[in-house]
Protein backbone atom coordinates (compact mmCIF):
# COMPACT_ATOMS: atom_id res chain seq x y z
CA UNK A 1 0.00 0.00 0.00
CA UNK A 2 1.37 3.34 -0.98
CA UNK A 3 2.02 5.68 1.94
CA UNK A 4 1.27 9.40 1.60
CA UNK A 5 4.30 11.60 1.34
CA UNK A 6 5.24 13.18 4.64
CA UNK A 7 5.16 16.93 4.76
CA UNK A 8 7.62 19.03 6.67
CA UNK A 9 8.15 22.70 7.23
CA UNK A 10 11.92 22.28 7.42
CA UNK A 11 13.42 24.37 4.63
CA UNK A 12 15.62 22.57 2.11
CA UNK A 13 19.04 24.20 1.89
CA UNK A 14 19.81 25.71 -1.50
CA UNK A 15 23.37 26.41 -2.52
CA UNK A 16 24.71 28.19 -5.55
CA UNK A 17 26.42 26.03 -8.14
CA UNK A 18 29.46 28.29 -7.82
CA UNK A 19 29.86 27.10 -4.21
CA UNK A 20 30.44 23.56 -5.46
CA UNK A 21 32.71 24.49 -8.35
CA UNK A 22 35.88 23.64 -6.44
CA UNK A 23 34.65 20.06 -6.01
CA UNK A 24 34.39 19.46 -9.75
CA UNK A 25 37.35 18.15 -11.75
CA UNK A 26 39.18 21.02 -13.41
CA UNK A 27 40.60 20.69 -16.92
CA UNK A 28 43.14 23.20 -18.12
CA UNK A 29 42.23 24.98 -21.38
CA UNK A 30 45.44 23.76 -22.99
CA UNK A 31 44.67 20.17 -21.99
CA UNK A 32 41.15 20.48 -23.40
CA UNK A 33 42.51 21.85 -26.66
CA UNK A 34 45.11 19.09 -26.85
CA UNK A 35 42.43 16.48 -26.18
CA UNK A 36 40.27 17.82 -29.03
CA UNK A 37 43.27 17.68 -31.34
CA UNK A 38 44.30 14.13 -30.44
CA UNK A 39 40.72 12.85 -30.64
CA UNK A 40 40.18 14.40 -34.07
CA UNK A 41 39.24 11.68 -36.56
CA UNK A 42 41.37 13.39 -39.19
CA UNK A 43 44.50 12.85 -37.12
CA UNK A 44 43.70 9.18 -36.61
CA UNK A 45 43.03 8.75 -40.35
CA UNK A 46 46.29 10.50 -41.27
CA UNK A 47 48.36 8.42 -38.84
CA UNK A 48 46.79 5.21 -40.11
CA UNK A 49 47.18 6.06 -43.78
CA UNK A 50 50.70 7.47 -43.80
CA UNK A 51 52.39 5.83 -40.82
CA UNK A 52 50.50 2.56 -40.31
CA UNK A 53 49.29 3.51 -36.83
CA UNK A 54 46.26 1.52 -35.63
CA UNK A 55 44.19 1.22 -32.45
CA UNK A 56 44.73 4.91 -31.66
CA UNK A 57 43.39 5.66 -28.18
CA UNK A 58 43.43 8.77 -26.02
CA UNK A 59 42.67 8.55 -22.30
CA UNK A 60 43.03 10.47 -19.06
CA UNK A 61 43.90 7.62 -16.73
CA UNK A 62 47.35 7.55 -15.15
CA UNK A 63 49.44 4.50 -16.14
CA UNK A 64 49.57 2.40 -12.98
CA UNK A 65 51.60 -0.53 -14.29
CA UNK A 66 54.75 1.48 -14.97
CA UNK A 67 57.70 0.60 -12.76
CA UNK A 68 60.15 3.29 -13.88
CA UNK A 69 58.83 6.39 -15.61
CA UNK A 70 61.16 8.37 -17.82
CA UNK A 71 60.29 11.90 -18.91
CA UNK A 72 61.65 13.56 -22.03
CA UNK A 73 61.51 17.32 -22.56
CA UNK A 74 61.53 18.45 -26.18
CA UNK A 75 61.69 21.95 -27.59
CA UNK A 76 60.73 23.54 -30.90
CA UNK A 77 61.71 27.17 -31.08
CA UNK A 78 60.68 28.49 -27.69
CA UNK A 79 57.83 26.01 -27.25
CA UNK A 80 58.40 23.19 -24.78
CA UNK A 81 56.58 19.88 -24.36
CA UNK A 82 57.20 16.79 -22.28
CA UNK A 83 56.09 13.18 -22.42
CA UNK A 84 56.73 10.08 -20.35
CA UNK A 85 57.35 6.42 -21.17
CA UNK A 86 57.97 3.19 -19.28
CA UNK A 87 61.77 2.91 -19.34
CA UNK A 88 61.61 -0.85 -18.83
CA UNK A 89 60.54 -1.13 -22.47
CA UNK A 90 63.42 1.06 -23.70
CA UNK A 91 66.73 -0.09 -22.11
CA UNK A 92 68.87 2.26 -24.22
CA UNK A 93 66.75 5.22 -23.20
CA UNK A 94 66.88 4.06 -19.58
CA UNK A 95 70.69 4.09 -19.71
CA UNK A 96 70.68 7.63 -21.08
CA UNK A 97 68.26 8.72 -18.36
CA UNK A 98 70.50 7.41 -15.57
CA UNK A 99 72.06 10.14 -13.45
CA UNK A 100 75.82 10.61 -14.04
CA UNK A 101 78.26 10.13 -11.18
CA UNK A 102 79.46 13.11 -9.20
CA UNK A 103 82.97 13.06 -10.72
CA UNK A 104 81.81 13.83 -14.27
CA UNK A 105 81.07 17.23 -15.79
CA UNK A 106 77.33 17.74 -15.27
CA UNK A 107 76.86 20.02 -18.29
CA UNK A 108 78.78 17.75 -20.65
CA UNK A 109 77.01 14.66 -19.33
CA UNK A 110 73.60 16.24 -19.87
CA UNK A 111 74.49 17.22 -23.44
CA UNK A 112 75.65 13.69 -24.21
CA UNK A 113 72.51 12.18 -22.69
CA UNK A 114 70.32 14.52 -24.73
CA UNK A 115 72.22 13.66 -27.91
CA UNK A 116 71.77 9.94 -27.29
CA UNK A 117 68.06 10.44 -26.60
CA UNK A 118 67.71 12.45 -29.82
CA UNK A 119 69.24 9.58 -31.80
CA UNK A 120 66.89 7.07 -30.17
CA UNK A 121 63.88 9.32 -30.82
CA UNK A 122 64.77 10.03 -34.45
CA UNK A 123 61.81 7.94 -35.81
CA UNK A 124 59.43 10.00 -33.68
CA UNK A 125 60.95 13.27 -34.84
CA UNK A 126 60.60 12.17 -38.49
CA UNK A 127 56.87 11.61 -37.97
CA UNK A 128 56.48 14.97 -36.23
CA UNK A 129 58.29 16.67 -39.10
CA UNK A 130 55.85 15.22 -41.64
CA UNK A 131 52.99 16.53 -39.50
CA UNK A 132 54.39 20.08 -39.55
CA UNK A 133 56.45 19.93 -36.35
CA UNK A 134 60.07 20.10 -37.49
CA UNK A 135 63.35 21.17 -35.85
CA UNK A 136 62.62 19.34 -32.60
CA UNK A 137 65.43 18.84 -30.11
CA UNK A 138 65.75 17.12 -26.74
CA UNK A 139 66.31 19.48 -23.80
CA UNK A 140 65.67 17.21 -20.83
CA UNK A 141 65.76 13.56 -19.78
CA UNK A 142 65.00 12.39 -16.27
CA UNK A 143 63.47 9.63 -14.18
CA UNK A 144 60.33 10.69 -12.35
CA UNK A 145 56.96 9.37 -11.25
CA UNK A 146 53.88 9.48 -13.49
CA UNK A 147 52.00 12.75 -13.79
CA UNK A 148 48.83 13.03 -11.73
CA UNK A 149 46.89 14.55 -14.58
CA UNK A 150 47.28 14.76 -18.31
CA UNK A 151 46.55 12.57 -21.29
CA UNK A 152 47.69 9.07 -22.16
CA UNK A 153 48.27 7.83 -25.71
CA UNK A 154 48.08 4.19 -26.77
CA UNK A 155 48.55 2.89 -30.30
CA UNK A 156 49.94 0.02 -32.36
CA UNK A 157 52.53 0.30 -35.11
CA UNK A 158 54.30 -2.53 -36.94
CA UNK A 159 52.65 -5.01 -34.60
CA UNK A 160 54.10 -3.35 -31.50
CA UNK A 161 52.01 -1.59 -28.87
CA UNK A 162 53.15 1.80 -27.57
CA UNK A 163 52.03 3.81 -24.56
CA UNK A 164 53.09 7.26 -23.40
CA UNK A 165 51.87 9.94 -21.03
CA UNK A 166 51.74 13.59 -22.00
CA UNK A 167 52.94 16.31 -19.67
CA UNK A 168 52.77 20.09 -20.15
CA UNK A 169 52.54 21.13 -23.80
CA UNK A 170 52.87 24.74 -24.97
CA UNK A 171 50.27 26.07 -27.38
CA UNK A 172 52.92 26.66 -30.03
CA UNK A 173 53.08 22.88 -30.45
CA UNK A 174 49.37 22.64 -31.17
CA UNK A 175 48.94 25.45 -33.68
CA UNK A 176 51.05 23.94 -36.52
CA UNK A 177 49.40 20.56 -36.07
CA UNK A 178 45.92 22.12 -36.08
CA UNK A 179 46.76 24.03 -39.25
CA UNK A 180 48.04 20.82 -40.83
CA UNK A 181 44.86 18.91 -39.96
CA UNK A 182 42.68 21.73 -41.27
CA UNK A 183 43.70 20.68 -44.78
CA UNK A 184 42.77 17.04 -44.17
CA UNK A 185 39.38 15.54 -44.89
CA UNK A 186 38.04 12.32 -43.38
CA UNK A 187 36.87 10.07 -46.25
CA UNK A 188 33.24 11.12 -46.47
CA UNK A 189 32.07 7.98 -48.23
CA UNK A 190 33.54 5.74 -45.55
CA UNK A 191 31.84 7.62 -42.72
CA UNK A 192 28.47 7.84 -44.43
CA UNK A 193 28.53 4.20 -45.53
CA UNK A 194 28.60 3.08 -41.89
CA UNK A 195 25.35 4.87 -40.96
CA UNK A 196 22.68 2.33 -40.05
CA UNK A 197 19.19 2.78 -41.50
CA UNK A 198 16.24 0.76 -40.11
CA UNK A 199 13.92 -1.02 -42.52
CA UNK A 200 10.18 -0.87 -41.90
CA UNK A 201 7.58 -3.37 -43.06
CA UNK A 202 4.34 -1.57 -43.90
CA UNK A 203 1.44 -3.77 -42.77
CA UNK A 204 -1.39 -1.36 -43.50
CA UNK A 205 -2.81 2.13 -43.57
CA UNK A 206 -6.04 3.60 -42.27
CA UNK A 207 -7.58 7.07 -42.15
CA UNK A 208 -8.71 8.14 -38.66
CA UNK A 209 -9.90 11.51 -37.45
CA UNK A 210 -8.18 13.40 -34.65
CA UNK A 211 -11.04 12.78 -32.24
CA UNK A 212 -10.82 9.02 -32.67
CA UNK A 213 -7.04 9.08 -32.19
CA UNK A 214 -7.37 11.08 -28.98
CA UNK A 215 -9.76 8.50 -27.57
CA UNK A 216 -7.48 5.51 -28.20
CA UNK A 217 -6.24 3.82 -25.04
CA UNK A 218 -4.10 0.71 -24.37
CA UNK A 219 -6.16 -2.37 -25.18
CA UNK A 220 -8.26 -0.73 -27.90
CA UNK A 221 -8.22 -2.52 -31.25
CA UNK A 222 -8.16 -0.83 -34.64
CA UNK A 223 -10.01 -3.25 -36.90
CA UNK A 224 -8.82 -3.66 -40.47
CA UNK A 225 -5.73 -1.66 -39.64
CA UNK A 226 -3.60 -4.18 -41.50
CA UNK A 227 -4.14 -5.62 -44.94
CA UNK A 228 -5.96 -8.96 -45.01
CA UNK A 229 -3.32 -10.28 -47.39
CA UNK A 230 -0.84 -10.12 -44.50
CA UNK A 231 -2.92 -12.29 -42.17
CA UNK A 232 -0.34 -15.03 -42.68
CA UNK A 233 2.05 -12.91 -40.59
CA UNK A 234 0.43 -14.53 -37.55
CA UNK A 235 0.63 -18.04 -38.96
CA UNK A 236 3.28 -20.63 -38.19
CA UNK A 237 5.53 -20.58 -40.10
CA UNK A 238 5.17 -16.91 -40.93
CA UNK A 239 4.77 -16.07 -44.57
CA UNK A 240 3.72 -12.98 -46.51
CA UNK A 241 3.85 -13.03 -50.28
CA UNK A 242 3.28 -9.35 -50.95
CA UNK A 243 4.68 -6.93 -48.41
CA UNK A 244 6.29 -3.51 -48.73
CA UNK A 245 9.66 -2.84 -47.15
CA UNK A 246 10.94 0.71 -47.07
CA UNK A 247 13.67 2.92 -45.68
CA UNK A 248 12.99 6.57 -44.96
CA UNK A 249 10.22 8.83 -43.67
CA UNK A 250 6.69 8.77 -45.11
CA UNK A 251 6.00 11.95 -47.05
CA UNK A 252 9.69 12.33 -47.95
CA UNK A 253 12.07 10.40 -50.15
CA UNK A 254 11.98 6.67 -49.49
CA UNK A 255 13.74 3.59 -50.74
CA UNK A 256 11.12 0.86 -51.14
CA UNK A 257 10.84 -2.66 -52.47
CA UNK A 258 8.44 -5.61 -52.48
CA UNK A 259 9.41 -8.58 -50.33
CA UNK A 260 8.33 -12.09 -49.42
CA UNK A 261 8.47 -13.06 -45.75
CA UNK A 262 9.43 -16.63 -44.96
CA UNK A 263 9.88 -17.21 -41.24
CA UNK A 264 12.75 -14.98 -40.17
CA UNK A 265 13.93 -14.27 -43.72
CA UNK A 266 12.95 -11.49 -46.08
CA UNK A 267 13.43 -12.18 -49.78
CA UNK A 268 13.58 -9.05 -51.94
CA UNK A 269 11.41 -9.47 -55.04
CA UNK A 270 12.13 -6.19 -56.86
CA UNK A 271 15.11 -3.88 -57.12
CA UNK A 272 14.73 -1.10 -54.53
CA UNK A 273 13.49 2.17 -56.01
CA UNK A 274 13.75 5.70 -54.68
CA UNK A 275 10.31 7.28 -54.46
CA UNK A 276 8.91 10.59 -53.28
CA UNK A 277 5.23 10.24 -52.49
CA UNK A 278 3.68 13.71 -52.24
CA UNK A 279 0.06 12.61 -52.43
CA UNK A 280 -0.59 13.21 -48.74
CA UNK A 281 1.24 16.52 -48.68
CA UNK A 282 -0.61 17.69 -51.78
CA UNK A 283 -3.92 16.74 -50.21
CA UNK A 284 -3.11 18.65 -47.05
CA UNK A 285 -2.05 21.75 -48.99
CA UNK A 286 -5.13 21.67 -51.20
CA UNK A 287 -7.46 21.32 -48.23
CA UNK A 288 -9.18 18.14 -49.46
CA UNK A 289 -8.67 16.47 -46.08
CA UNK A 290 -10.46 19.32 -44.31
CA UNK A 291 -13.57 19.49 -46.46
CA UNK A 292 -16.67 19.10 -44.31
CA UNK A 293 -14.70 19.30 -41.05
CA UNK A 294 -16.24 21.68 -38.52
CA UNK A 295 -13.62 21.16 -35.78
CA UNK A 296 -10.10 19.87 -35.34
CA UNK A 297 -11.45 16.58 -33.95
CA UNK A 298 -13.07 15.88 -37.32
CA UNK A 299 -9.87 16.28 -39.33
CA UNK A 300 -8.79 13.05 -40.99
CA UNK A 301 -5.20 11.85 -40.61
CA UNK A 302 -3.60 9.00 -42.58
CA UNK A 303 -2.12 6.48 -40.14
CA UNK A 304 0.41 3.91 -41.31
CA UNK A 305 1.12 0.71 -39.37
CA UNK A 306 4.78 -0.29 -39.57
CA UNK A 307 7.04 -2.97 -38.09
CA UNK A 308 10.80 -2.49 -37.72
CA UNK A 309 12.67 -5.43 -39.20
CA UNK A 310 16.43 -5.04 -39.62
CA UNK A 311 18.93 -2.17 -39.65
CA UNK A 312 21.40 -2.07 -42.53
CA UNK A 313 24.43 0.18 -43.10
CA UNK A 314 24.16 2.41 -46.15
CA UNK A 315 26.93 0.54 -47.95
CA UNK A 316 24.87 -2.66 -47.78
CA UNK A 317 21.63 -0.85 -48.49
CA UNK A 318 23.01 0.50 -51.75
CA UNK A 319 23.87 -3.06 -52.85
CA UNK A 320 20.38 -4.56 -52.43
CA UNK A 321 18.92 -6.19 -55.54
CA UNK A 322 16.07 -8.57 -56.34
CA UNK A 323 16.79 -11.99 -54.85
CA UNK A 324 18.73 -10.58 -51.88
CA UNK A 325 17.85 -12.38 -48.63
CA UNK A 326 17.79 -10.51 -45.33
CA UNK A 327 18.04 -12.43 -42.08
CA UNK A 328 15.79 -11.00 -39.35
CA UNK A 329 16.95 -11.08 -35.72
CA UNK A 330 13.67 -12.82 -34.82
CA UNK A 331 10.15 -13.49 -36.00
CA UNK A 332 7.42 -10.87 -36.24
CA UNK A 333 4.92 -12.59 -33.93
CA UNK A 334 5.75 -10.33 -31.00
CA UNK A 335 7.02 -7.37 -33.00
CA UNK A 336 5.81 -3.93 -32.02
CA UNK A 337 3.77 -2.03 -34.58
CA UNK A 338 4.27 1.72 -34.67
CA UNK A 339 1.49 4.09 -35.68
CA UNK A 340 2.84 6.86 -37.89
CA UNK A 341 1.08 9.92 -39.28
CA UNK A 342 2.92 12.40 -41.50
CA UNK A 343 6.25 11.02 -40.31
CA UNK A 344 5.42 11.32 -36.60
CA UNK A 345 5.12 8.26 -34.36
CA UNK A 346 1.87 8.63 -32.41
CA UNK A 347 1.66 5.22 -30.76
CA UNK A 348 2.63 1.56 -30.67
CA UNK A 349 0.62 -1.63 -30.90
CA UNK A 350 0.64 -5.31 -31.78
CA UNK A 351 -0.96 -7.41 -34.50
CA UNK A 352 -4.11 -9.32 -33.53
CA UNK A 353 -6.89 -11.15 -35.34
CA UNK A 354 -10.52 -10.09 -35.01
CA UNK A 355 -12.55 -12.82 -36.64
CA UNK A 356 -11.40 -12.93 -40.23
CA UNK A 357 -9.78 -9.54 -40.04
CA UNK A 358 -6.28 -8.46 -39.05
CA UNK A 359 -6.14 -5.57 -36.60
CA UNK A 360 -3.80 -3.62 -34.36
CA UNK A 361 -4.22 -3.59 -30.58
CA UNK A 362 -2.95 -0.41 -28.94
CA UNK A 363 -0.12 -0.84 -26.45
CA UNK A 364 0.70 2.82 -25.87
CA UNK A 365 -0.26 6.17 -27.32
CA UNK A 366 2.42 8.83 -27.28
CA UNK A 367 -0.07 11.64 -26.74
CA UNK A 368 -0.49 10.64 -23.07
CA UNK A 369 -2.77 13.18 -21.42
CA UNK A 370 -2.39 15.71 -24.21
CA UNK A 371 -4.33 15.70 -27.48
CA UNK A 372 -2.69 14.47 -30.69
Amino acid sequence: MNQPHATTDTPIPVKRFADWAQLLPAIEPTTARLSRLLCDARLEARLAQQFGVTDWRVGQEVPTSWQTSGWIDVQRGRAIASFGVELAFYPALASAAAEPDASSDAGLAASLRHAVAAILLEPLFDVLGKLGLDDVKVTGLRCAGPARDGLTLRFVRDGRRFECALGPVDLAWLEPLEAHLATQRVPYARCVSEIGVPAWLCVGEKVLNVGALNQLRPGDVIVRGARAALRSLLATPQRADDAELFWGVPGARQLSTRVTLEGNRLVINTDPQMTHDLSRADAALSGTDTQGATSIDELDLPVRFEIETVTLPLVQLSALRAGYVLELPGTLHDARVRLVSYGQVIGTGELVTVGEHLGVRIVQMSNGHDPV
